[in-house]
């Protein structure tokens, strides 16, 4: 199972803004996913969770002879084994991902408490 490939579907058909590769023909402007890296599966009081860290870059307008930065937005992306979207947090790019006892920290700040109740 390519669980990369699995979760790059899972991304396009989400419908999340922020997790959807996208051309804006008006403004002529680019938002693709740059990388996409796998975590680690989890065992969660909830079942099991997939963590993604996700990079994607919106491009600036086209404009001859111009040099400009791309503009990046990394994710941590949580989905359940059958690739449904639970869940995402900004993240910085080089940020550090810990799992411990049903809980996702970056930096020791709280993503995703997977024992909480919903």
């Amino acid at each position: 199972m390519d669980v990369v490939a699995q979760a790059i579907a899972a991304l396009s058909s989400s419908k999340i803004e922020e997790l959807t590769s996208r051309f804006n023909q008006k403004e002529n402007t680019g938002y693709y996913l740059k990388d996409i890296s796998f975590l680690g599966r989890y065992s969660t009081r909830v079942g099991p969770r997939l963590l993604f860290r996700t990079t994607f870059i919106r491009s600036s307008p086209y404009r001859p002879d111009a040099v400009t930065p791309t503009r990046g937005h990394s994710y941590l992306v949580a989905l359940d084994d059958k690739f449904s979207v639970l869940g995402y947090r900004s993240i910085e790019v080089d940020s550090t991902v810990t799992f411990s006892h049903g809980k996702a920290r970056s930096e020791e700040a709280l993503l995703f408490d997977f024992n909480a109740a919903k």
